[in-house]
C-alpha cells in the first residue's frame, strides 16, 4: 500500500506492506461467553473443566500479543472440539499438537492446562515475530526450533502442520490454499463461525 505524505511542502512516498491472511498477532475479538457457548453448541457432551479454558486463551493470548481467540479456534480443530481421539491425549494438556509429528507420536505434556496453552501461544508468537520476545517465562520446548515464519493463520499451512493439506484431494499445498482448504483455511472457517455465534436472541455483543 502506497500513499504520500506533504510536509513543509515536501512530498514523500510511504509504503506500508499489506498482510495478506488473517493476522496471528493483535486483539481477540470474540468473548467468554461466545467461546464457551459455541463449544457447548458444537460438543454438546464436552466435559465441563474445558468451558475455562476459553478465559485462559484470551488472558494468555493478550499477555503475548497473540489472538488468543484465534488460538482457542486452533485447539478446536487440533482436538476435535475436545473429544480428542487421535496422537495427543486430553491428560497430556497439549491443545494443538506440539510436538506430535505424526507416527503415533503423542507430543509433549504440560502439566496444566494453563501450561499447555501458553506454550501453545508461544509457539505461535515464534511463528509470528521472528526473534520473538516473551513476557512469560518460555514453557514452550520447541520455541527456538520455529525457523520458517509467517505473521498469519493462513501461513501455519505447512508449517506447523505438515504438509497441511489433504494430499488425496490436491496435488500440493498451493492448489489446497487456493481452495482455501488448506490447515489454516480450516481452522480460519470455525474461528469466523465463532465469531458470529450469537449467544442470545439479542446479540452477541461484547462483555
Amino acid at each position: 500500500m502506497k500513499f504520500f505524505v506533504l510536509l513543509t511542502n515536501t512530498i514523500f512516498l510511504v509504503t506500508l506492506p499489506i498482510i495478506a491472511g488473517t493476522p496471528l498477532m493483535g486483539k481477540s475479538e470474540c468473548t467468554i461467553r461466545q467461546m464457551r457457548a459455541f463449544l457447548k453448541a458444537k460438543n454438546p457432551t464436552i466435559d465441563k473443566k474445558y468451558l475455562a479454558l476459553p478465559q485462559i486463551y484470551l488472558e494468555e493470548g493478550e499477555k503475548e500479543g497473540i489472538r488468543g481467540d484465534l488460538a482457542f479456534a486452533q485447539s478446536l480443530w487440533e482436538t476435535n472440539f475436545f473429544r480428542f481421539g487421535g496422537d495427543v491425549h486430553s491428560h497430556q494438556n497439549n491443545f494443538a499438537g506440539l510436538g506430535a509429528v505424526g507416527h503415533k507420536n503423542k507430543g509433549l505434556t504440560f502439566p496444566s492446562p494453563r501450561l499447555g496453552i501458553r506454550a501453545q501461544i508461544q509457539h505461535l508468537k515464534a511463528y509470528a515475530v521472528p526473534n520473538a520476545k516473551l513476557k512469560n517465562p518460555c514453557v514452550d520446548p520447541r520455541f527456538k526450533k520455529v525457523k520458517k515464519h509467517t505473521s498469519t493463520l493462513e501461513g501455519l499451512s505447512g508449517k506447523w502442520a505438515v504438509p497441511g493439506y489433504d494430499t488425496k484431494k490436491y496435488r500440493n499445498l498451493k492448489i489446497a490454499k487456493r481452495r482455501h482448504d488448506s490447515y489454516g483455511h480450516k481452522i480460519l472457517n470455525i474461528y469466523n463461525q465463532m465469531r458470529h455465534y450469537k449467544t442470545d436472541p439479542i446479540s452477541n455483543c461484547k462483555k
